[in-house]
């Protein structure tokens, strides 16, 4: 194992919250690994890029997002550093998946790509969803934040009664949700509401007839809980949501802007 890989482990272990440690007596010093960086310097830098990081994560959301290529504008060139990061965005590789092709760090690579898309070469899109189990999923997260934010204001039961209500009045979701909850959380069973929408033998794109279903029903949801909280907890909830659902809003607009 090169320094660069023990770089790597450090620089990950410092975003735990909680870990263990083992001391070893009479470890064979052929074993150990020596480390050129001083302890001080090592956490000067980790704490530089966990500074960054937040700073990158305004565009870049996640070591899962994909980027892809723009037409530059006219005599615009990525500079000489960036271009190994730049051959890798072919709008299917995540930067995860770019990072472990070209052997970079994560930080790395996030931070070229943060370049090239402040540059007007790359646009940076959400990982896609793949299949009806991975879009229920998606959308569990923000019913269960609906859920909780109403519970904890007292709220929950008019809110669990309201939905109920809702599903029965509007004839698709009976034999979409059929069996599948809503569960106590307000979340979804994701493998049972991917067998009824198979069931259902939808003759557009299935999944994308599903985000469109789940966007409605996850927004009835969130308009019936602001209306039963106060004007700031609503604010709030809905800020919340809009950032979990981000991705398959952009997703359903019209997935990754035109490529070069």
């Amino acid at each position: 194992m090169m320094g660069r890989q023990v770089e790597e482990i450090f620089y990950a272990a410092v975003h735990l919250g909680r870990a263990s440690f083992f001391l070893f007596d009479g470890l064979d010093q052929a074993l150990a690994l020596r480390q050129p960086l001083s302890t001080g310097q090592l956490l000067m830098e980790a704490a530089r890029r966990v500074h960054e990081l937040r700073f990158f994560r305004e565009k870049i959301p996640g070591d899962g997002w994909v980027p892809t290529l723009l037409s530059p504008p006219s005599g615009r060139k990525a500079p000489p550093e960036l271009c190994p990061v730049l051959e890798q965005c072919d709008g299917r590789r995540s930067i995860a998946e770019i990072g472990r092709r070209i052997g970079q760090l994560e930080f790395e690579v996030t931070r070229a790509v943060f370049r090239l898309a402040t540059a007007g070469l790359v646009a940076v899109v959400p990982p896609r969803m793949e299949g009806p189990a991975a879009v229920v999923e998606a959308f569990d997260r923000a019913l269960a934040e609906i859920h909780r934010t109403s519970d904890e204001a007292g709220k929950g039961k008019e809110l669990r009664a309201a939905v109920e209500q809702f599903v029965m009045s509007t004839g698709v979701f009976v034999p979409l949700l059929d069996g599948a909850g809503p569960l106590e959380d307000g979340s979804l069973r994701p493998e049972r509401v991917a067998r009824n929408v198979a069931a259902l033998a939808v003759e557009e794109d299935a999944e994308a007839w599903l985000v469109q279903q789940l966007f409605e029903y996850t927004g009835f949801a969130l308009f019936h809980a602001g209306s039963l909280l106060g004007r700031e907890e609503e604010k709030s909830l809905n800020a919340r949501v809009a950032e979990m659902l981000k991705p398959l809003r952009q997703q359903l607009e019209g997935g990754p802007p035109s490529r070069r």
